[in-house]
């Protein structure tokens, strides 16, 4: 039996910009010190590239160049982390680490509250899923569009609520572009998109596993961002296999859940649904995600709200 019922999931009109001046400090005393760093990072990697260039005769502009790169990178992150609340996931890249300048804060990603992306390859059914965990219909005004090309071409944030007495608007859904196209390649696809400052993912697949899937799949285990596997549109499979060879329901569930497993998907993480009929694994599924949303929301937030069953 779910204890986080639909009806929890509702959304909550009443404003929270007071809560959140209230809950999320802003970072005056920090400012300053991030602004020394990233001075003397800035200023250091000019006197590095002038003491290289130097003892190897190179020209100090081809280094000092790609120095300026590194340092900007750098400030980008801090000047990113000042103007959003200097929240940033235990599993983003550290602000003071070459990675920072690659794997850049999303300017649009407010990280003063919980974020949760739901990602994957074109025509999965990200924004179905979307809908069905925030209990709206495509057609509904606040719902995510869907349909049966690219529909999705920048990210679109959405207010969720996860059964707590915390206002909607600090807990967020997004619905983020599909991977694979020209203007999002799957290659760069978790550096493009900013995933490793989101809270936690929901990755979306339906069919076969794809290699460009599970080279993302492990890339996300490498750098520990918490996500779970969602394999979407079982209800056409269970229809096309019982139809085409006479397969029964439960043994075309086992078949795919195997697939996964042996794709390296935990099971305890991984699950199978239908979104357009909220069946299946779908129950288990927003069960388990509204828990560790809770779960993060205590951690940031602090355990001021009761848990609504």
């Amino acid at each position: 039996m779910v204890a986080c019922s639909r009806d929890s999931l509702g959304l909550m009109e009443k404003n929270a910009s007071a809560l959140e001046t209230q809950i999320i400090p802003q970072p005056q005393e920090e400012a300053g010190t991030a602004t020394s760093r990233s001075a003397a990072m800035f200023t250091g990697g000019w006197v590095t590239a002038v003491t290289v260039a130097s003892s190897a005769g190179l020209p100090v502009v081809s280094l000092g160049a790609g120095c300026l790169y590194v340092s900007l990178g750098f400030l980008y992150l801090l000047y990113c982390s000042i103007w959003h609340g200097l929240r940033l996931p235990a599993h983003s890249p550290s602000e003071d680490s070459l990675e920072a300048a690659y794997y850049l804060l999303p300017p649009w990603l407010d990280t003063r509250v919980l974020n949760w992306g739901v990602v994957g390859r074109v025509g999965v059914g990200k924004s179905s899923l979307v809908n069905a965990l925030r209990g709206v219909r495509a057609n509904h005004a606040s719902g995510a569009a869907v349909g049966i090309g690219h529909t999705t071409w920048h990210a679109q944030p959405y207010h969720f609520s996860s059964g707590v007495d915390w206002p909607a608007q600090l807990v967020r859904l997004w619905d983020l572009p599909g991977a694979g196209t020209l203007d999002w390649p799957s290659e760069t696809y978790i550096m493009d998109s900013g995933l490793r400052y989101f809270d936690g993912l929901l990755f979306v697949i339906s069919d076969a596993c794809l290699e460009s899937e599970l080279a993302m799949l492990r890339q996300l285990r490498h750098f520990q961002v918490p996500h779970y596997v969602v394999r979407s549109k079982i209800d056409q499979d269970v229809i096309n296999n019982a139809e085409d060879n006479s397969v029964e329901p439960a043994e075309t569930l086992a078949e795919v859940r195997y697939e996964l497993s042996a794709h390296g998907c935990e099971p305890s993480r991984t699950f199978v649904i239908s979104s357009r009929h909220a069946d299946y694994d779908f129950d288990d599924l927003l069960y388990t995600f509204c828990t560790e949303v809770i779960r993060q929301c205590e951690e940031i937030f602090g355990p001021k709200h009761a848990v609504k069953r």
